[in-house]
């Protein structure tokens, strides 16, 4: 233990002697950003790699660069996400149910549904828990009720904030 203090003291009072020499703050500072560099380099590979800044500061991801990395059952499966997808914003344009009413439901389909689509009335069964929501019975009590998943009050609240509270005037 009395070398690890010594040792401690040590390095304590060489970082003091370095950073009251101006030379030796820029050499800390330059250490400093090297290890901020190293530290960001998986982050700045992956933007490198797979996508780039968007104009806000998003990162925007090239989809067709990943997909193509993914084997053929993957992107099959993919490709069926996005049809059941499409199906569920057509089911509810044709419902008059507003868009993100439509992409709420996607979101609720990826996390919780997936493989149920072809459960009898599926989409009909979906529409009517967005379309019979109201201030008394929200959307996800009717989804529990009517397909049997339970959403949890945190993820409730960040779908809401996303998408809006459904049923609501």
């Amino acid at each position: 233990m009395d070398v690890e203090v010594a040792i401690g003291t040590v390095i304590k009072k060489a970082l003091e002697v370095v950073a009251s020499d101006e030379r030796g703050r820029k050499t800390l500072l330059y250490i400093l950003g090297i290890a901020v560099f190293l530290l960001m380099l998986p982050m700045i590979f992956v933007i490198g790699m797979f996508g780039f800044l968007g104009e806000d500061g998003t990162v925007i991801l090239d989809q067709q660069i990943i997909l193509e990395h993914l084997s053929e059952e993957q992107q099959g499966e993919i490709s069926h996400i996005n049809e059941v997808c499409e199906i569920i914003s057509d089911t509810f344009r044709v419902y008059g149910l507003p868009a993100n009413d439509q992409r709420k439901a996607q979101t609720v389909y990826v996390s919780y549904l997936l493989g149920r689509e072809d459960e009898p009335d599926f989409y009909t069964r979906l529409v009517n828990c967005f379309n019979s929501a109201h201030e008394w019975m929200s959307v996800y009590e009717l989804l529990g009720m009517e397909i049997g998943i339970v959403i949890l009050p945190e993820e409730q609240r960040e779908l809401d904030e996303r998408y809006g509270v459904t049923g609501m005037p």
